[in-house]
């Protein structure tokens, strides 16, 4: 649509073919990450990693944006930012159907990582990502038309992932090698036993009580 291809060309003041390029003015736009925080098994359910900041309630979210979340806790954690960049930019394109306009550009970047730009989520997975104030845009409810549309929306995005919205690092998403994996899964046995330990003393107690 003319009008993100308008921001695109305020914002950088040209037209874009290249993944270098398209990498470049990622960067320029410093698009931020979004926050990670701690998993607390007084505060947060055990499947629920998306946090809006906001309303400061957990979203049911699908199973793709537990996908996501995953990818962004863990997966990626200590990948180099330029995969990293094009994982961001190939999950929103995806997520607004407009990959076709950058799928062979990302495909370079990927396999530079020995990666693969197909296979993060199921194929026809959709709304890889939570909802935010850009999707009620009755703008964006268009397919985009070209690779500058495509890069500001995936921009747009993720900026206001990242003020809508936190991610949760739930146990079943970190590295089960990791010190924050063995405390927490500790922890959460921990409660386990306590309540199955209750229920036997509850149950007990009837018992005895009807002899």
């Amino acid at each position: 649509m003319q009008f993100w291809k308008d921001i695109y060309k305020q914002r950088f003041g040209k037209q874009v073919k290249t993944w270098d390029e398209i990498y470049s003015d990622w960067q320029t736009a410093n698009v931020p990450d979004i926050k990670q925080i701690p998993f607390d098994i007084n505060l947060y359910p055990y499947a629920l990693p998306w946090y809006n900041k906001e309303g400061q309630y957990q979203a049911d979210t699908n199973n793709p944006q537990k996908r996501t979340a995953f990818h962004l806790i863990n997966y990626l954690q200590d990948k180099p930012k330029e995969l990293i960049a094009a994982y961001k930019i190939l999950a929103a394109t995806k997520h607004y159907d407009c990959l076709f306009f950058l799928s062979k550009v990302l495909i370079d970047v990927f396999n530079k990582y020995d990666e693969n730009v197909y296979g993060w989520w199921n194929g026809n997975a959709k709304y890889l990502l939570p909802t935010t104030k850009l999707d009620y845009d009755f703008r964006v409810i268009e397919y985009s038309e070209s690779i500058p549309e495509a890069i500001e929306l995936s921009i747009q995005k993720w900026r206001e992932l990242h003020n809508e919205w936190q991610l949760i690092r739930l146990p079943n998403l970190l590295d089960i090698h990791s010190s924050e994996f063995i405390q927490a899964s500790a922890e959460i046995e921990r409660r386990n036993n306590e309540q199955e330990y209750r229920e036997y003393l509850r149950l007990k107690k009837k018992f005895e009580d009807k002899d």
